[in-house]
């Protein structure tokens, strides 16, 4: 079965087939509204024991969770010797600030275009700090379309978001 896919990358180019793939998804129930929760999943594969369903800490919003969820993907990885990663994520928001907006923002002292502040610095920060050292594959695979990873990191983000305490 084919599924809608888009391509980034961050870091030197490598074939797919030199990566470890690995999925990865944030969600948030009452996202932008008081009494938030959210949590972030991250799936290396069936039954793997590094497969992270877990509660978000801080700000609870989705936008949060897809960040935090690459973050742990990127560090376990890293962890384990793994430098060409090829991360699915069902956010184009992620993709497209790390791959193409945070050069920019960096340039201009974490700035929009606008001259707004970028809301999730601190976290854009973290993810690119642990950019540092491995080569990332971005892709980008529509939500909810039967991608068997993709589900099952959003299941595992589902969970973590339901089991968070923080924000109630």
């Amino acid at each position: 079965m084919l599924f809608n896919t888009r391509i980034l990358i961050a870091g030197i180019p490598f074939a797919e087939s030199e990566g470890t793939i690995v999925y990865t998804d944030g969600a948030c129930f009452n996202n932008g509204q008081k009494g938030a929760t959210a949590g972030v999943g991250v799936y290396w594969g069936p039954h793997h024991k590094d497969n992270v369903s877990r509660s978000l800490d801080g700000r609870q919003t989705n936008n949060r969770a897809e960040i935090h969820a690459a973050i742990i993907a990127i560090e376990q990885a890293k962890s384990k010797n793994i430098d060409k990663l090829v991360l699915y994520t069902d956010s184009e928001f992620l993709i497209n600030s790390i791959t193409k907006w945070i050069d920019g923002w960096k340039r201009r002292d974490w700035k929009l275009s606008t001259g707004k502040p970028v809301i999730n610095k601190e976290d854009f920060e973290e993810l690119d700090k642990a950019l540092e050292g491995i080569n990332v594959k971005w892709v980008y695979v529509r939500g909810h379309c039967g991608n068997p990873g993709n589900e099952a990191a959003d299941r595992l983000a589902n969970e973590g978001a339901r089991s968070n305490v923080n924000g109630k």
